[in-house]
């Protein structure tokens, strides 16, 4: 019961443009950096190599999802693309994992689509793997 209560509180407040737009800015400073491998694709690089070094493969995932604008979803599909880009290029042991609703799912389906699509080419090209999250099941 208690986790479900949980659950539904975290759903709710990660669709909340307000708690999402400080959970980005201030999440680091309040602990999210026990779990969050850096806020540019430089710092998530270093931290991947460190990881994999201990023998870990890792999976990144650009934090943001429930986006309003199509120009949101057009950034975070571009942070994702070159996310892959650099993954392929460092050589770390690392794939993605995609939010539908940060790629506009809420926007336009087939808006979310093309963006996927992008993201997949990307992946292709370097041989990785993307993960889709499905962070609200309705």
């Amino acid at each position: 019961m208690l986790a479900e209560v949980s659950k539904n509180v975290f759903l709710h407040a990660s669709q909340n443009r307000v708690l999402n737009k400080a959970a980005k800015k201030w999440g680091l400073k309040f602990g999210a950096s026990q779990v969050v491998a850096g806020d540019t694709i430089e710092s998530a690089m270093v931290k991947v190599n460190q990881l994999n070094q201990k023998g870990l493969v890792c999976t990144l995932d650009h934090l943001g999802e429930f986006v309003s604008s199509k120009e949101e979803a057009i950034e975070a599909t571009q942070y994702n693309v070159r996310t892959l880009e650099a993954i392929g290029k460092s050589g770390v042991n690392c794939n993605l994992s995609v939010k539908m609703t940060q790629l506009g799912l809420d926007i336009d389906p087939n808006f979310c689509m093309e963006n996927m699509r992008r993201i997949l080419e990307t992946a292709k090209k370097y041989n990785n793997f993307v993960r889709i999250d499905m962070e609200d099941y309705a």
